[in-house]
């Protein structure tokens, strides 16, 4: 069955609601006009110019804040990340500054922006536009053939972009046999990409397969929830982005300049005991060890292209801790770091606009310009932003569905479980990721108990098993736009 909307009853008001529902940022207030940058900023750049250098972003992104270079030096290869410098166009302590740091990210409903900078930032100034000359930090990083990082360091750089490049014309280049001189450099970064992906799964990343939802549009109304789809392009760019935040915060600590680290702390083996319990369901045994990532890696790759293998990367994403922003470099358990932080999108995020001004101080040799008292209120700040931010974006999927679901009440679907909880338990759509919830008021046949740690709901009487990954059929009972609630009954 096709998921669409016949009818529409004031879409064009659901961004607001949404912004109202979570207290999301209104209109960019009035802002001084930037007529020119310090001199200062100007001084010192290394000139990447000469550099063959592409962007690849979604085909409707218009802040372009990432490109990046690759070239051969003997048996190695450099890789050049070159991030927007919007540390030159924000001083500190300014009313534009103090703006940004309010709204602390920018916000994704939906198809909308809701952004942390001006429109004359983001969308101009400080965007890596096609064949104009703009204003970066640059990282240059030196790996050998096996992915070892040989030398790293950090400029403020000068760069021209030579092609703009969408995801699906990246794939195009990397797949190509006839390769055009962006070919070549996309081939040589996606060498380089698969070289490092290998090397991380080695050393301890988890490697979740969780695709993002996100909504289809046609002529500006929602007409499909979907998975989006992961290319090769797509992990370019994220181990590029990942190698120059690990870096970045390397040398931040090394060369002891207080800074905002992204922080995901580990969980301990015992908190996976019921997860591990739940799998032999599935007849996969998992032997316990010391190592928490180890056991969930192996434990995902045990799982990989069976029925349940996107239940259980909920269920692992589900009881790993949140990553927040903090002001000690304790490291990123998901991605088997010892030092990360975000550097890569300052056009979009505050931290990694505090974190480029921590690494002009590294480059300048100059005084660091935060205490750690000032980042770790900064850094609880932005993080309860983000989580708004994520909240936001989930509220848009869920109304959004709503929308695609009101006129179909009665219908049935094939779904899984994908979810249990005290109330009920989840479900998900097989044929379009909208989840909705089977209430335990609406099971009538028996007296039913929940079992979250063993992730089942059970009948006492006549021993009915709901079970997290079960497929099952069910039928639309309530799609309430007002409620933003999708409830099902079970067939």
């Amino acid at each position: 069955m096709s998921f669409s909307s016949k009818k529409i009853d004031d879409e064009s008001q659901d961004i607001k609601r949404i912004a109202l529902k979570y207290d999301l940022p209104g209109p960019y207030p009035k802002m001084p006009e930037i007529k020119n940058i310090a001199e200062a900023e100007m001084e010192n750049r290394r000139d990447y110019r000469n550099e063959f250098t592409v962007t690849i972003d979604g085909a409707d992104a218009k802040d372009f804040d990432d490109a990046l270079s690759v070239k051969k030096e003997g048996n190695n290869i450099r890789l050049l990340v070159h991030i927007a410098d919007v540390s030159a166009f924000v001083t500190p302590g300014s009313p534009l500054d103090a703006e940004a740091a309010r709204r602390g990210t920018s916000y994704y409903p939906g198809n909308s922006v809701i952004p942390m900078l001006p429109d004359t930032l983001c969308n101009d100034l400080c965007s890596l536009r096609q064949d104009t000359e703009r204003l970066t930090v640059s990282a240059e990083l030196l790996y050998d053939t096996s992915g070892r990082l040989v030398d790293v360091s950090f400029h403020r750089g000068l760069i021209v972009v030579d092609k703009r490049l969408t995801y699906d014309e990246a794939e195009r280049l990397i797949k190509s046999m006839r390769p055009s001189k962006a070919g070549k450099i996309l081939k040589a970064l996606n060498s380089l990409a698969e070289t490092l992906y290998t090397k991380r799964l080695s050393e301890g990343k988890l490697d979740l397969n969780l695709g993002d939802e996100i909504i289809v549009y046609k002529q500006g109304k929602a007409a499909e929830i979907k998975y989006a789809q992961r290319l090769a392009s797509h992990r370019l760019v994220e181990e590029c982005m990942l190698s120059a935040n690990q870096q970045a915060a390397r040398l931040l600590k090394l060369s002891d300049i207080p800074a905002l680290y992204r922080v995901h702390e580990k969980i301990e083996v015992d908190d996976l005991e019921p997860l591990l319990r739940f799998i032999k369901l599935y007849g996969v045994n998992i032997k316990k060890t010391g190592n928490t990532g180890s056991l969930i890696q192996g434990l995902l790759s045990a799982v990989r292209g069976l029925d349940c293998e996107r239940v259980i990367n909920l269920a692992v994403l589900k009881s790993m801790n949140q990553a927040f922003y903090g002001n000690r470099p304790l490291g990123h358990f998901g991605l088997g770091f010892d030092d990360y932080t975000h550097f890569t999108s300052p056009i979009r995020r505050y931290p990694d606009l505090i974190v480029h001004r921590c690494l002009k101080a590294l480059i300048d040799g100059s005084a660091p310009p935060y205490s750690k008292e000032k980042l770790a209120v900064t850094g609880e700040k932005t993080s309860e932003l983000e989580r708004i931010a994520q909240k936001a974006e989930r509220g848009m999927i869920k109304l959004k569905s709503c929308r695609i679901l009101k006129d179909k009440i009665g219908s049935e679907f094939d779904a899984y479980i994908s979810g249990i909880s005290r109330h009920g338990f989840f479900v998900t759509l097989k044929e379009s990721p909208i989840e909705g919830m089977v209430p335990m008021r609406l099971l009538t046949d028996d007296y039913y108990l929940v079992k979250e740690n063993d992730f089942t709901v059970i009948g006492k009487r006549f021993g009915r098993r709901f079970t997290l990954g079960d497929s099952i059929r069910v039928r639309l009972l309530l799609a309430d736009i007002d409620t933003m609630r999708i409830d099902f009954g079970v067939l």
